[in-house]
């Protein structure tokens, strides 16, 4: 702190500057507020589960309509299957929103009902090409 009269540095404590004898007058510090954590959660968010529930979904509706592909969309779709469901009833105890986890929830079923038919077609589609070029195993 310095003195206000002459501009000298005053030492913490002292009632009067030492060069010119002037009274030190008493700055109040103004209180600083409490801040809270920067990772407290928002209360109305979707949640982490829910996210990833709805990536995985999508990533197995996309895959799952990829030709020779499909097959594969069976692990994310399960794993977003799930993920959405746990997301969902956590949602509704801690008050946030279930938008994603209900759009996870929608794509995964999608795609784990496309990839049995998606299978279907295409080993019917392989039987009759075999069938109609007479080649019989």
């Amino acid at each position: 702190m310095n003195c206000s009269n002459c501009g000298t540095p005053i030492a913490p404590g002292s009632s009067r500057c030492l060069k010119c004898g002037a009274a030190v007058q008493a700055v109040a510090q103004a209180p600083q507020s409490p801040q809270a954590p920067a990772s407290a959660p928002a209360s109305g968010g979707h949640g982490g589960l829910a996210v990833a529930g709805l990536v995985l979904g999508i990533v197995a509706l996309v895959l799952s309509l990829i030709p020779c592909m499909g097959w594969l969309a069976f692990i994310p779709a399960l794993v977003g299957l799930i993920l959405s469901i746990v997301a969902l009833a956590t949602a509704g105890k801690a008050g946030r929103k279930k938008g994603m986890a209900l759009a996870g929830l929608i794509c995964s079923i999608i795609a784990l009902i496309w990839i049995p038919v998606y299978i279907v077609m295409v080993l019917g589609a392989v039987s009759a090409a075999a069938a109609g070029s007479g080649f019989h195993p």
